[in-house]
């Protein structure tokens, strides 16, 4: 079997990888922005790992890229598609779990799948990033807060403001005529983060809900975002810990690289 193997989740925003032994033990996980050069990211971040887990990369048996730029990785034996790894790494760490929820940066995604992480349905929102990550990013430039400031904003809301557009374009141009008509802050971000939410819940509602539902992505770094979810869903909600909520796909890519070595199909 495979001792160690790597993961690489290129992603529009971040790229993430993450280091794992044949037990499916962490040995070592890097964060850093994707940009423009992604195979250069994914190259310091995994140096970064290997580094971290004391590690060369001619110890590594597989190295299992997915995400947006998922084909860019140079290093890469083998890629799998963002869902593939989400389902594994969901698999690994709630071993109940039937469906998940992917909350990126530039998508959303949804799928159920089986006890052997076979994706029985899924849906994305590839043609806008309306309720992504990079919308509530744009909503507070707008609004001249920093991300850190987010929750604390929308936590002061008791009134959201509608934002009704499914489009983003046409969403930030409604947020910046409710600035104009002195509609609170508050009010905007709270808002901002339940459309997303919404728009989240129709993209899960087309796939069919399976107990347990993982959720994971960039935006559940906002507790609100995550609390309105809960609220919402009448099912066993499963979130992983704040240290690992941007790396479920890259862990999962490991774990594919663990089970199957470089011989899995793209």
């Amino acid at each position: 079997m495979t001792r160690y193997a790597a993961g690489i989740d290129l992603g529009a925003a971040c790229t993430k990888v993450i280091i794992i032994d044949a037990d499916g033990q962490l040995l070592a996980r890097s964060l850093e922005k994707t940009g423009f050069q992604p195979d250069q990211a994914a190259a310091r971040c995994l140096a970064q790992a290997l580094e971290d887990a004391g590690l060369e990369q001619g110890d590594l048996s597989a190295i299992i890229s997915t995400g947006f730029a998922r084909h860019l990785a140079s290093m890469r034996h083998r890629a799998v598609t963002e869902l593939t790894a989400a389902t594994h790494g969901a698999r690994l760490l709630f071993p109940a779990a039937g469906s998940v929820l992917d909350l990126g940066g530039q998508t959303i995604k949804a799928c159920r799948f089986d006890e052997n992480a076979k994706i029985l349905a899924f849906r994305l929102n590839e043609k806008c990033a309306s309720g992504t990550g990079s919308f509530l990013e744009r909503t507070a430039r707008i609004m001249g807060v920093g991300l850190e400031q987010v929750d604390a904003l929308a936590r002061q809301s008791l009134h959201p403001a509608p934002i009704s557009s499914v489009c983003a374009v046409f969403a930030e141009s409604e947020i910046i005529s409710q600035l104009m008509q002195a509609v609170p802050p508050q009010d905007i971000m709270q808002g901002a983060l339940v459309a997303c939410v919404d728009r989240a819940l129709q993209i899960l509602r087309q796939v069919g809900l399976q107990d347990e539902l993982v959720l994971v992505g960039g935006v559940l770094r906002f507790a609100t975002a995550a609390q309105l979810l809960q609220q919402k869903l009448a099912c066993q909600i499963r979130l992983p810990g704040d240290d690992m909520l941007q790396f479920v796909a890259a862990l999962g890519a490991a774990r594919i690289g663990i089970r199957f070595g470089g011989n899995v199909s793209s």
